[in-house]
């Protein structure tokens, strides 16, 4: 059953018209070597890590219709 929770995930974003997504784990929460990921639209490749998620909710927006120019984002949590 769904239930609320006190955690809180944070996601600033900026655009980019260049077709490109640069993530960023702002919160120290995991290894410097594995804080940052970039790819292109389209074209992620999993990598085991934790920017998967991201390279996949791309996936599936751009499958499903939507226009995306790429973004860079930095996301915190505490979940």
């Amino acid at each position: 059953m769904p239930r609320a929770i006190s955690q809180r995930t944070r996601v600033a974003l900026a655009a980019r018209e260049d077709g490109r997504v640069r993530v960023v784990s702002g919160d120290g929460a995991v290894p410097a070597a594995e804080a940052g990921a970039e790819f292109r639209l389209g074209e992620g490749r999993r990598t085991g890590g934790w920017s998967d998620y991201v390279a996949g909710c791309t996936a599936v927006l751009g499958r499903r219709g939507h226009r995306l120019t790429g973004f860079e984002a930095m996301l915190g949590s505490d979940v």
